[in-house]
């Protein structure tokens, strides 16, 4: 029996609580950035306080803010009403909105949106995003005529929802060091838990994002979430495993399950993971859930990743599917320490496929079988390595299987040469193919085993399980080497493991992978290692991220750089996930080139992950947003010289 999908489209109204309404404002004012809210400790007279009578009311406006138990909280709804005066007119409408107190940050402004006010009972609404929990809002809202300066018509007060999780409500959430981030917004998953307010056995999964001054300003529940990426229309993509139930956990019963279902045959299937598109609020605006039926090597998992095809007509998001094989009697030997392997003699591997999300017709296509790349079949397939780990492989039935995983993709990501770069996580590799789906460009690997089509400049530039491996307009590659089967680096002794984000250009007439760049933390070494005693040294205190982490190249040209899973130690004796944000330094020739071992660091966050399962998720990555629904620092109406 061939394993199933089932597409599922769902779509959930959000219950908002009446707040209040603000009284009307009577005098046209230019557009003011709440400067003056700023310089009184956010404690200026509400909008519009001396305004005269009714009958000369340019317009009134009411804020209103989510039920408490919305999916995603932080966000009011600003209504506006239009008097008289405006009727007939084509408008375009902002709000410019900032708490009252406790931040530095620049006013927040709505994107500006053309209105007709065709009667006196035409109301504009917009939502505002990028909200902190339970704190005190101010807003104003602007309006501009064809051809005409904007004014300030309608303002008010608001406070915004709480989450009901303390951590989230009570204050800013990630410790923020250094200069102010560059960066708007960072989305990161938090995983497996937090513990809810006054609610012991409560927890929270999913995503959330924090504003550049650490404060939770967005989140969003779902269970076992493992990658997520944004759409230019401001949805957000994510993909789940497991079938999302939370059974280890309660979380108000805010996780969009992916549940086990009989198909038309009667037959029964299991959900094991799912992708959804939901809207900046919340609402599910899509869902695929991926299942399986008929024994265990039928399993077809959608796993590790969630990454939108910007270059593809229907913005398609890529991600990896497990496909199972079955190859007899296979020596698999496993690193347990500097002279110790454990041999296990294997027959079944959970492979992998990267696949394509159409979230509009909800439907997944294979672009490419990995196994035609490089499989479980192919001559030296399984040299020694601490990586191999193993997939309990399920599908609706009482049997099982457990599988070494072979490929265990860690990333895809869209390059600037019509090419998907693919990150293989246990083999130490990353392949560039053709988007066409016309085949391999080339292999970059630390394996010769794998076949590489670059070697390396010294042993030392080699990579080891990466992550979240990109490529910039200039063609180079940047990427989060975890390092954990790094020589020196065993299951057994992990005392020289270390992480770094490292920056390789392809040298494509020597065919060489050249180190441009690398940091690690907290020992930063400035410029490149220059012989096997330095890398050791730096080994001994350098963070180690077990999985995941991520390197981001920012607008600006800084890079953002995370440690997203990290054990306590003396250095960290909290176990913060460490976000970096790096100056590149003097530049040359290309304006996108960093110089070898120039750089300075910028900010530094530092984000609390629970200790109790560093090696499985925790943060996954820390991925710069720039807006969540639209709004942004900077005044649309150019007004700057009437404040």
């Amino acid at each position: 029996m061939e394993p199933r999908s089932r597409r599922v489209a769902a779509a959930a109204l959000l219950v908002v609580a009446w707040f209040g309404v603000l009284a009307p404002l009577h005098k046209a004012q230019s557009p003011a950035a709440l400067d003056a809210v700023g310089a009184k400790p956010n404690n200026a007279a509400p909008p519009g306080e001396d305004a005269g009578g009714d009958a000369d009311a340019l317009a009134t406006a009411t804020a209103t803010i989510p039920d408490a138990d919305a999916l995603m909280p932080l966000y009011a709804t600003v209504a506006v009403k239009f008097g008289s005066d405006f009727v007939g007119s084509t408008l375009s409408v902002s709000v410019e909105y900032k708490p009252r107190k406790g931040s530095s940050l620049p006013s927040l402004w709505t994107a500006p949106e053309t209105f007709l006010v065709d009667g006196m009972s035409a109301t504009y609404s917009v939502d505002l995003f990028r909200l902190r929990a339970a704190q005190d809002y101010v807003y104003r809202v602007f309006a501009a005529a064809e051809g005409a300066a904007a004014v300030e018509v309608a303002g008010g007060y608001f406070t915004a929802q709480s989450t009901g999780w303390h951590r989230f409500d009570s204050g800013a959430y990630a410790a923020v060091s250094g200069d102010a981030p560059s960066f708007e917004v960072g989305a990161f998953a938090v995983y497996p838990s937090y513990t809810a307010h006054e609610q012991a056995k409560q927890w929270f999964q999913g995503l959330v994002a924090v504003d550049a001054e650490g404060w939770v300003v967005w989140m969003y529940s779902l269970c076992m979430l493992e990658a997520w990426d944004f759409l230019p229309d401001h949805t957000i993509a994510l993909i789940a495993r497991s079938d999302g139930s939370c059974s280890e956990l309660t979380d108000h019963g805010k996780g969009t399950s992916a549940k086990s279902f009989k198909g038309e045959d009667g037959s029964l299937y299991e959900a094991n993971s799912q992708l959804q598109k939901i809207l900046p609020d919340g609402t599910l605006v899509t869902q695929f859930i991926e299942s399986c039926g008929d024994g265990p090597l039928n399993f077809n998992k959608l796993s590790h990743e969630c990454r939108v095809d910007k270059n593809s007509k229907d913005l398609q998001v890529l991600t990896t599917q497990y496909k199972a094989m079955v190859v007899p009697n296979v020596s698999v030997p496993l690193k347990m320490g500097p002279t110790q392997t454990l041999v296990e003699h294997v027959d079944t591997f959970a492979t992998t496929e990267v696949v394509a999300w159409d979230h509009e017709a909800n439907a997944v296509s294979t672009l490419y079988d990995l196994n035609d790349v490089f499989s479980p079949t192919s001559a030296g397939a399984f040299f020694e390595t601490t990586a191999w780990n193993s997939v309990h492989m399920t599908c609706a039935g009482a049997s099982a299987r457990n599988a070494i995983e072979f490929h265990h993709v860690s990333s895809i990501s869209v390059g600037r040469d019509d090419n998907i770069l693919v990150s293989s996580r246990n083999l130490d590799t990353i392949w560039s193919l053709k988007r066409d789906g016309s085949g391999l460009q080339w292999t970059l690997s630390s394996h010769d085993e794998v076949g590489s089509d670059f070697t390396f400049e010294r042993d030392l530039d080699k990579f080891y399980q990466p992550h979240a491996v990109i490529q910039l307009d200039n063609g180079n590659i940047v990427m989060m080497d975890d390092g954990t089967d790094r020589p020196g680096c065993t299951i057994m002794r992990t005392g020289q493991c270390f992480s770094r984000a490292i920056m390789y250009r392809l040298d494509r007439e020597a065919m060489v992978a050249r180190v441009v760049w690398q940091f690690e933390a907290p020992d930063d070494v400035t410029g490149l290692y220059r012989s096997p005693e330095d890398m050791q040294t730096f080994a001994q205190r350098s963070t180690w991220n077990e999985v995941g982490g991520s390197v981001y190249r920012l607008a600006n040209g800084h890079y953002l750089v995370a440690f997203s899973s990290v054990e306590s130690d003396d250095e960290n004796p909290k176990g913060a996930a460490s976000i970096f944000e790096l100056d590149a330094g003097q530049q040359k020739g290309d304006s996108t080139l960093d110089v070898d071992g120039n750089r300075t660091l910028a900010t530094k966050l530092d984000i609390p992950t629970p200790l109790s399962n560093v090696g499985m998720q925790n943060g996954y990555r820390f991925t710069p947003w720039s807006s969540i629904g639209g709004e942004a620092a900077g005044d649309p109406f150019n007004a700057t010289a009437a404040r």
